[in-house]
């Protein structure tokens, strides 16, 4: 008897832990990423720029549904390069704005639109006027910000 309520607890136990692991599994978003999945880029822009010391680059895009819309996504990704070849890190920047706050226009058929970016130092960025810790990051949907 004593040794089926043993068996039975060490079952519970490690149901338990398999329904934890499967939970961080199944969760497994890290703390500071930005979920940028709404922005439907049908037409947008990007460009890059590397921090003081060539360490980081953040490329920056801003996209919109389409030219006439009224709204436009900065979206912000700390990236490193090696030899030119980017890998992502994390997005660090995620804005909604009125396309009237970045500037944008024609050349010829190509529409193009930019942000003002520019490095502090080795470890923050300025994206449109708001100053960016790139190990925290900034997005305009989290109340803390």
């Amino acid at each position: 008897m004593k040794v089926k309520l043993i068996n039975k607890k060490v079952a519970i136990g490690l149901l338990l832990i398999l329904l934890i692991v499967g939970y961080k599994i199944y969760n497994n978003k890290p703390v500071n990423e930005i979920d940028t999945s709404l922005c439907h880029i049908e037409y947008g822009v990007r460009y890059g720029l590397d921090s003081p010391d060539n360490k980081h680059t953040v490329i920056v895009d801003i996209c919109k549904e389409d030219k006439s819309s009224n709204e436009s996504y900065i979206k912000g990704e700390l990236v490193v390069s090696k030899d030119r070849v980017y890998h992502v890190l994390k997005t660090i920047y995620w804005e909604k704005v009125a396309s009237s706050e970045v500037s944008n226009g024609l050349d010829g058929d190509d529409y193009w639109e930019t942000c003002d970016v520019e490095w502090i130092d080795n470890q923050h960025i300025r994206i449109n006027g708001r100053v960016i810790d790139i190990y925290k990051g900034y997005d305009y949907r989290d109340k803390e910000n």
